[in-house]
């Protein structure tokens, strides 16, 4: 049977069951999609409780050693409680070991796979902004400031009348004009953990919020399965004859020979020789 059995054009969405079908009904990511289709009056209603939109770079700004990536959200939210309520979207390279990407699946983070981590950012925050006009805030985490203040798109959005908020793994040379706030990642972190409540354990963050849905932009316009629900529905993605095919055409050779080592780590996490040879790498 087919891989896909229904797809949410509106959202860029897609599933295997009916369960599933219902379950994206109810997300809080379908309803927005769905307000933002109505009348200007009944949207600004809709959206008035959702204002603020974070976009996390997994690839510049990393879980610190040693910090609980089940607390990564709780931590966010936490330290930015005065922006509640807010949706997080990890961007980057998320064909990671499962060790670090399970716990931030998990608890109900959106995940975005990409070769073109800016890029895939801003294309995300523009289509984030169809649906949250101004007065709105853009939470960015992310160490490639040269990029983005190249693009003009950041200080577009702030003359727009959008309020950014930036956090950096190091404050970069020139601080941003575009940003009413800065904050360092791991200061972040630490300071969101210690306003949270130290009762809650990893445990029940993990079983309080519902896995969140993942896309693919490697494999969007492939016409294959591209997004999904569950962490088992993006582990066989990865996996897949379609995926691997598209990883080809788009990686070059280096960057292709790194992602099958983390493929095989990630279908194989018992092979020593494996791990042995990823533990001494880049991650």
């Amino acid at each position: 049977c087919s891989e896909t059995a229904w797809v949410c054009n509106i959202c860029i969405e897609s599933g295997r069951t009916f369960k599933s079908l219902k379950t994206h009904f109810k997300s809080a990511e379908h309803e927005i999609q769905e307000c933002s289709r109505l009348p200007l009056k009944v949207k600004n209603k809709c959206f008035q409780d959702t204002s603020s939109g974070v976009w996390w770079d997994m690839d510049t700004c990393l879980v610190p050693k040693g910090f609980d990536p089940f607390q990564v959200r709780q931590c966010i939210e936490s330290a930015l409680k005065n922006h509640l309520p807010f949706t997080i979207t990890a961007i980057g390279n998320i064909c990671i070991p499962f060790r670090r990407l399970y716990p931030i699946f998990s608890s109900g983070i959106r995940m975005i796979h990409g070769k073109d981590g800016p890029v895939d950012i801003l294309k995300d925050m523009e289509r984030w902004a169809l649906s949250h006009p101004p007065p709105a805030t853009l939470i960015l985490i992310s160490d490639r400031e040269e990029v983005f203040v190249g693009s003009g798109i950041l200080p577009s959005f702030k003359e727009r009348g959008y309020t950014i908020i930036r956090a950096f793994q190091k404050h970069p040379e020139v601080p941003p004009k575009y940003a009413s706030q800065m904050i360092l990642w791991d200061y972040l972190l630490s300071a969101g953990c210690e306003d949270s409540n130290q009762e809650t354990t990893s445990t029940k963050v993990e079983y309080k919020c519902s896995e969140t849905a993942w896309v693919c932009n490697m494999c969007i316009k492939s016409g294959r399965t591209f997004a999904g629900e569950s962490y088992k529905s993006l582990k066989r993605h990865f996996k897949s004859a379609e995926h691997k095919i598209q990883v080809s055409i788009l990686l070059p050779p280096p960057q292709l020979a790194w992602t099958g080592l983390l493929l095989l780590f990630i279908v194989q996490p018992s092979m020593p020789q494996v791990e042995k040879n990823i533990s001494i790498s880049k991650i």
